[in-house]
């Protein structure tokens, strides 16, 4: 899976991400995001940074592409 937008990450969160993934701390702290950046209240950016360091943390394999 590829994200390109910042709706590709919250469809990740919304269709693919287990319910026990979902209810982990970090994985709400990143919806929280979703949400602030959809309203315009956060850069898609700081999506960006938190994937990374919550992807990092469960050990899911990804790659970046620019």
């Amino acid at each position: 899976m590829q994200f390109a937008t910042v709706d590709d990450v919250r469809l990740l969160f919304d269709k693919h991400l287990p319910a026990e993934y979902r209810a982990k701390f970090g994985w709400r702290q990143l919806a929280a995001l979703l949400r602030r950046a959809a309203q315009g209240r956060e850069d898609a950016a700081e999506v960006a940074a938190a994937l990374h360091l919550i992807l990092q943390i469960e050990h899911v394999p990804y790659r970046v592409v620019c």
